[in-house]
């Protein structure tokens, strides 16, 4: 049986733990700060981008763009981004 280390050597381990902890964070955002709701369009940005990676990892694995640790990158700041905007309006 493989140990944690090597599952989470795994792209699709570390793309999943980088939406879920997206999904935290948008939740507990919207639980301590008071702010006005987000169009729910906009919320689905880190899941498609999560869905994106999942296409270009099946497609192109050898190239630049397809490393996780862009799309992971990618993920939590698109997930900064929606926060700030809730916040600022």
């Amino acid at each position: 049986m493989p140990n944690l280390k090597e599952y989470l050597k795994s792209p699709h381990i570390q793309i999943a733990i980088a939406a879920g902890l997206s999904i935290l964070a948008i939740a507990t955002s919207s639980v301590w700060l008071p702010m006005t709701p987000l169009d729910p369009l906009l919320l689905t940005i880190p899941a498609l981008i999560e869905v994106a990676h999942g296409y270009v990892f099946k497609k192109r694995k050898d190239a630049w763009y397809a490393k996780t640790g862009y799309w992971v990158c990618a993920i939590l700041v698109s997930t900064a981004l929606l926060i700030l905007l809730r916040a600022l309006r």
